[in-house]
């Protein structure tokens, strides 16, 4: 009898998070991450660096790869915008399908 109430009073493990919650998380570090692309006028190379990171290379890297594809536009025109929120999703696809493989492997 005390076995079974040893056990109804132990901590249950807690379920695995909602994925709708990991993307969120992730979408939100994404949108915080901050970094300042410039352009070489001689060159015309574009570096970017990451100003604020939320400590995940990936999505500082993200960060840079989808705001250096969207140079180029106004801040202001709506295409600029689409273009932002078309990569920032191309990038959550892309960085959980790389998670998910790299869990397969494991």
């Amino acid at each position: 009898m005390l076995g079974i109430l040893a056990l109804a009073i132990a901590p249950q493990p807690q379920p695995p998070e909602p994925a709708d919650a990991v993307v969120t998380v992730v979408g939100k570090r994404f949108d915080q991450t901050r970094g300042i692309i410039k352009q070489n006028v001689v060159t015309g190379r574009s570096t970017c660096t990451v100003t604020r990171s939320r400590g995940d290379a990936a999505i500082d890297q993200g960060v840079c790869e989808v705001g250096m594809a969207c140079m180029g536009r106004t801040r202001k025109n709506a295409s600029f915008k689409r273009c932002l929120a078309e990569g920032r999703e191309r990038f959550l696809d892309n960085y959980f399908a790389a998670k998910e493989r790299a869990r397969a492997t494991n």
